[in-house]
């Protein structure tokens, strides 16, 4: 069996991964992170 991956690059990959309501938590840790990121730099 092959395995299905999510470009999260492409507009649809991100809204899948970070638009629904169950991943809520996985959005609020990488906006997190990017805003930590962006902040050090």
């Amino acid at each position: 069996m092959r395995a299905k991956y999510v470009n999260p690059y492409t507009d649809f990959g991100f809204k899948k991964l970070f638009g629904e309501e169950a991943s809520k938590p996985l959005l609020m840790d990488f906006l997190s992170t990017l805003r930590s990121y962006l902040l050090i730099c």
